[in-house]
């Protein structure tokens, strides 16, 4: 054998590892591998009406993604509501009293839960893991606001004018 011929088969089968170990650290970086390893705790949100949020819609925080929705909407016994599952990154401490609401974006109307906190948070307790939280806010959208015209602001404009 060639002594030339080896070297060159050796820095070729070097070149190729290197490629599948970056394409490897693409795979998992890009991937959603990454947050299997991450500790998340779990919130329960009730809502009137949570519609269009699905699982895996992002939880968000001033801007900041820190966990997302664990499953589906489910009715809550009573039939008032439905009640919504979070996950929430361990490092993230919601302090008490924050509202959680459901807001929309891009053309599609994608939904998300954003979290407002009201005070300072450092003086607040935070969110003990598990809890439910009985008060979460859809923010006003145009079907909304038409459904609240017809019921509610009509009839009362009926009644006045009556």
């Amino acid at each position: 054998m060639d002594s030339s011929n080896t070297s060159t088969q050796l820095r070729a089968g070097f070149f190729v590892l290197l490629g599948l170990l970056c394409i490897g650290s693409l795979v998992l970086y890009f991937g959603r591998f990454g947050e299997s390893v991450k500790k998340y705790y779990t919130l329960t949100v009730e809502y009137h009406n949570a519609s269009g949020l699905l699982k895996g819609a992002d939880v968000m925080l001033a801007g900041a993604k820190i966990g997302e929705v664990a499953a589906p909407p489910k009715v809550l016994p009573n039939m008032r509501g439905v009640a919504v599952s979070l996950r929430i990154d361990e490092t993230v401490q919601i302090p008490e009293g924050s509202i959680f609401s459901i807001g929309s974006s891009g053309l599609l109307g994608d939904r998300f839960v954003t979290v407002t906190m009201v005070g300072d948070a450092a003086e607040l307790k935070p969110i003990a893991h598990g809890s439910v939280i009985p008060n979460g806010r859809s923010e006003s959208s145009i079907s909304e606001l038409q459904r609240q015209l017809h019921d509610e602001i009509l009839p009362k404009l009926g009644d006045a004018l009556d």
